[in-house]
């Protein structure tokens, strides 16, 4: 069964508010240049939400997703209008919602989850793992070279975890990631919003 594999980490509707001909300019971080692209080429990865089912991978989660984008059109075309949500209405719940799935669901919340499990692998199974692995696996996942206190942090989550055996699969990862969704969301609606709009 043919399933999406090309899961986006930032709406494509929401890109293309920011596009000419369907393409945007898009700088990585580290980085000295730009360069352009289309929006279905950027800010997306390879299965970054794909789970296993008995079935065999799964775009189950994908699939969830984009099912909340899509009052995400709509949604902007509101805001750009000028009218924000009125405090506690089911409004303002919706716009929190929304924020808070962009706030778990990007590669580096995804892989916060798994970087232990893959760290280890890469370590050959070797505990503690070293910091020379912790160091060549974010190289290898972000592009750029890591800052000291990002390796020690990294260093610190990777062998607690591994040191008490608490790995976990990754639909096991995924299930405790988008399972923080709603108390993101709580928080945000309970804060007091403004907007602003540029006149440029």
């Amino acid at each position: 069964m043919n399933r999406a594999r090309a899961h986006h980490y930032v709406p494509q509707v929401y890109l293309r508010e920011w596009a000419e001909d369907g393409r945007v300019a898009v700088r990585r971080r580290g980085a000295d240049h730009s360069f352009v692209a289309s929006t279905s080429r950027v800010a997306q990865e390879t299965d970054l939400y794909t789970i296993d089912t008995e079935d065999g991978p799964s775009d189950a989660v994908e699939k969830e997703i984009s099912r909340f984008e899509a009052q995400l059109a709509e949604m902007l075309k509101t805001l750009v209008g000028g009218r924000m949500p009125k405090r506690s209405s089911a409004d303002k719940l919706r716009y929190a919602t929304l924020l808070a799935l962009q706030f778990i669901r990007t590669p580096d919340r995804v892989e916060m989850w798994t970087f232990p499990n893959d760290a280890l692998t890469v370590a050959n199974g070797e505990r503690p793992v070293s910091r020379k692995v912790i160091k060549t696996l974010l190289e290898d996942r972000a592009g750029y070279a890591p800052q000291p206190s990002e390796i020690k942090g990294a260093w610190e989550f990777v062998n607690y975890v591994v040191m008490n055996d608490e790995q976990m699969t990754r639909n096991e990862y995924l299930e405790v990631q988008f399972a923080g969704m709603s108390r993101v969301s709580e928080y945000l609606v309970k804060l007091n919003w403004s907007m602003e709009i540029s006149r440029v």
